[in-house]
């Protein structure tokens, strides 16, 4: 179902915001474990800051699953910003 015509698949298996949020975790861990001379620790930082700003669209979407009740999504990011300053950055860097 999710295959392309050579078998491939072609869906993302992360499935659940707590993996989403194991996944930065490790990204983060990948960032402190490299040099800081590494060059490609700026590509380690950038997938930690997209995956920071779209842990929050996860939590979003299960939210969504889970609730009937409709909120407003524009506060609900808003809330986040507020929390935690820096994902005001992550969301600028990931989806400006």
């Amino acid at each position: 179902m999710f295959k392309d015509e050579t078998g491939r698949r072609k869906v993302f298996d992360l499935q659940s915001p707590h993996q989403m949020l194991e996944k930065l975790r490790w990204e983060a861990g990948l960032i402190h474990s490299m040099l800081a001379d590494d060059r490609k620790v700026i590509f380690a930082a950038f997938n930690a800051v997209a995956t920071a700003w779209h842990l929050t669209e996860w939590v979003l979407d299960a939210w969504d699953q889970l609730q009937p009740q409709p909120f407003s999504r524009v506060q609900y990011r808003a809330d986040v910003v507020r929390r935690c300053s820096d994902l005001e950055i992550c969301r600028q860097i990931s989806v400006g």
